[in-house]
């Protein structure tokens, strides 16, 4: 059975404009001149979000020969396709003044975006579209774990992906955040297979449980880092939003010698944005294991590991 875990390509569409201290990726015309053959047209935003950054992903893998029929799709998304949904509710519901719209119907299912990622990428395996909260990205991280040993793929594209609407008081409302929050969005992705060779490095491990307390959820960590950690490699750890407070992980990270990544003065903040922030970590660190940690409102966590082989 093929090993599916070497990362061939890591890519992100990262915010490039600020709205009033929020961070939104406003020029996405440049991405699809330089990825996409054919202009797509009649999609929701987040969906084309997510086939742009998939496409670049795909775009800059080197050395990557696996058949579409053969590369899977796993892909997390909190809200999907928010904004054509609402604006589908204001329509039908007579909140605004415009009739419903089919085509703005069409746009909202986010489900479709699936169907729009395979047609630009060209992958026409498993296709999985997960949304779970803070956890969706790590809720497709875990499809690709359990879909990679099953003989029916040879690579698998993994991403996240979430968007930010006006106005950030009710985005803010709809994740569960604190209010001044800077609110972002993104899609992040990553192309794995099974050769080893050049690659930029190596999915570990990720898993999702409700520990009982705060020394269990630090036990937890420090076992995965035992487990993984390769003699004295380094260790890089960023927390999710709902851990940015946590005195309890800042005091751990202190005393175990890791080294913290700040990615939200970046990416802004969204449920998704952990899977954008692999892309960072790829050009930051030089060699070493980068954890992730994340939690939902409801207290669940959701933990990943990526090792990155040094940099030739």
């Amino acid at each position: 059975m093929i090993e599916i875990r070497y990362i061939r390509s890591i890519y992100a569409i990262l915010p490039d404009t600020d709205v009033r201290n929020h961070r939104k990726c406003a020029n996405l015309k440049s991405y699809q001149k330089k990825f996409l053959e054919h202009r797509i047209r009649r999609i929701g935003s987040v969906s084309h979000l997510a086939c742009l950054a998939a496409a670049g992903c795909l775009h800059h893998a080197t050395e990557f020969k696996v058949r579409g029929e053969r590369i899977g799709i796993f892909h997390g998304t909190s809200l999907g396709n928010i904004a054509e949904t609402l604006r589908v509710a204001e329509e039908s519901l007579g909140i605004s003044r415009e009739l419903p719209s089919p085509i703005n119907f069409s746009s909202s299912v986010s489900n479709n975006t699936a169907f729009y990622i395979a047609s630009v990428t060209g992958a026409l395996g498993p296709n999985i579209l997960i949304s779970q909260e803070d956890l969706s990205f790590e809720g497709a991280l875990n499809a690709f774990q359990l879909t990679a040993g099953s003989g029916k793929i040879d690579a698998a594209l993994v991403g996240g992906t979430d968007g930010f609407i006006e106005p950030p008081e009710n985005q803010l409302i709809r994740y569960g955040y604190e209010p001044g929050i800077s609110l972002g969005e993104g899609s992040g992705w990553m192309l794995l297979d099974a050769c080893r060779d050049n690659a930029l490095g190596e999915f570990l491990h990720c898993e999702e449980r409700i520990p009982d307390s705060p020394e269990q959820l630090t036990g937890l960590l420090r076992e995965l880092i035992s487990r993984f950690r390769a003699g004295e490699e380094p260790v890089h750890i960023s927390l999710g939003t709902r851990f940015l407070k946590d005195d309890i992980l800042t005091q751990f990270i202190r005393d175990n010698s890791l080294i913290p990544m700040d990615y939200h003065t970046t990416t802004g903040h969204y449920p998704t944005a952990a899977a954008s922030s692999i892309y960072l970590a790829g050009r930051n660190i030089t060699h070493g294991i980068y954890l992730h940690i994340s939690k939902n409102i409801f207290g669940r966590i959701g933990i990943f590991l990526i090792r990155f082989f040094p940099k030739i």
